[in-house]
């Protein structure tokens, strides 16, 4: 590895079956595989190495299905030893993977995959939330990029791509809004746009997003998407969505696009079945983030839609009243797709019918849990090997906006659950398998101590008096 960071990924870990080793420019010539990241400094330099006769070269690059948080470890690397995939001034393993011909059965896998990925409402990340706002229709959802982004370089295109882009948006469809899009990098990373919002706000055509926001919802109800070499133009394809690109990304070329720019002579026409298929399933890497093994694209997307799922399950907001110190970070954990604000005491703010309080068990603020909404955290059912006391973390919490399940005086979440939920035949095979688990493994909720007990010999009945 010619970067520090990469010997840390658990993905490439999980391929090569160890940690890789760190290796200095100086010292590559003894390796027989260097490896580099895209087209930034190891990436170049894992190519000159290979070039001058050294040992040969792997390119790694984020998957297009990389992560929950934009900082989350990635769960999809692409490996490429020819080039790597936004690279338009020459080939690589992506290009060749897209034109062989599917057989009937991975075309099908192809249109499955597509059909989940709009199902799941997926993207590159999946951490932010989706367009909330009303947006005038029909409309051409216009994607910008971040100035500095290599994809744009070596998309054959430039900064005056992105005017072209605009100015074609406008004037290829008189009769549409245009959804002008910033990347999430502009707000997050403050990094720079192409466009100055303020000088396009005097054109009553335009409405500019520069929120961070989930581009699913603005994709799926755009008449086209309007794009210089972002990967939203490739998702916008899996939608069935009119693409145009005035750069060359990995997907435009194949006769799936409309392309601003020729077309490399290496690339024909092809399926969208095809592009997918090379992608999603032969080109990108992936491992599952619980057992740390690789595993195929249709896990990494059951991983990514649990995770967002659970993220958008709670409320936007939360006000966590009266919790120690010690709780706070795992609150966060569980918590991770909602705005935490901690107060020791209650705050004349939290008494509102519209503010969501989080407090721990049957933990009582008068009148702020009779007004506001609140969630009751806990413990879960199988907590840790130690005792909360000990200041052991949990790996389970319950989160419960009904009551708390030990409190029999009122209804809980469990409760409604049981009386309301009907359950799937694979949810009882489901549960009977984690209850045999359970007793096979003799565990409980904090499993410490030791098991010196023996059952007396000639006794038929036992009776466990249980202390509290």
């Amino acid at each position: 590895m010619l970067s520090r960071e990469l010997t840390k990924s658990t993905i490439l870990q999980a391929m090569l079956g160890h940690k890789p080793p760190f290796c200095s420019p100086s010292s590559a010539n003894k390796a027989d595989v260097v490896v580099g990241w895209g087209r930034k400094c190891s990436g170049r330099k894992a190519v000159e190495i290979s070039e001058s006769g050294g040992a040969e070269y792997r390119i790694l690059e984020d998957g297009f299905l990389r992560s929950v948080l934009r900082d989350d470890p990635a769960i999809s690397l692409v490996v490429d030893n020819a080039g790597i995939y936004y690279d338009a001034t020459g080939p690589s393993v992506i290009e060749h993977m897209i034109t062989r011909s599917l057989s009937a059965i991975e075309a099908k896998r192809s249109n499955s995959i597509m059909m989940n990925w709009r199902k799941l409402r997926l993207s590159k990340y999946n951490f932010t939330l989706e367009y909330e706002e009303e947006v005038s229709e029909p409309y051409i959802l216009v994607i910008d990029q971040t100035v500095d982004d290599l994809a744009i370089h070596y998309g054959m295109a430039s900064t005056a791509s992105f005017d072209r882009m605009l100015n074609a948006a406008l004037d290829e469809n008189p009769g549409h809004k245009i959804v002008l899009k910033a990347h999430p990098d502009t707000v997050a990373r403050g990094k720079k746009m192409h466009f100055d919002p303020d000088s396009l706000k005097i054109n009553d055509r335009i409405t500019i997003i520069t929120a961070a926001i989930h581009p699913v919802r603005l994709i799926e109800h755009a008449e086209a998407v309007y794009t210089v070499t972002s990967q939203v133009g490739f998702e916008a394809l899996i939608w069935g969505k009119r693409v145009r690109c005035f750069g060359m990304p990995f997907y435009a070329g194949w006769g799936l696009t409309e392309d601003e720019l020729p077309s490399p002579e290496r690339r024909s026409n092809v399926a969208l079945e095809q592009l997918v298929h090379a992608a999603l399933v032969e080109y990108s890497k992936y491992v599952d983030p619980v057992s740390e093994q690789l595993c195929e694209v249709e896990r990494a997307m059951e991983y990514i839609n649990l995770q967002r799922k659970m993220r958008l399950g709670c409320p936007e907001r939360i006000h966590a009243i009266g919790l120690s110190r010690w709780k706070k970070s795992i609150v966060r954990n569980y918590l991770q797709g909602s705005e935490l604000y901690f107060s020791k005491k209650i705050r004349s703010q939290d008494v509102h019918p519209n503010r969501t309080v989080a407090v721990w068990g049957a933990s009582s603020y008068g009148e702020v849990t009779i007004r506001a909404n609140v969630l009751r955290l806990e413990d879960g059912f199988l907590r840790s090997r130690g005792l909360g006391a000990d200041l052991v973390r949990p790996l389970s919490m319950i989160i419960d906006d009904v009551g708390i399940y030990f409190d029999a005086t009122k209804p809980s979440k469990l409760e409604d659950y049981l009386n309301q939920h009907t359950f799937t035949e694979d949810q009882i095979q489901r549960a009977a398998a984690l209850r045999n688990k359970i007793v096979d493994l003799s565990l409980s909720k904090y499993n410490i101590g030791h098991d010196n007990w023996h059952r007396p010999q000639g006794v038929n009945k036992v009776i466990l008096v249980v202390g509290q």
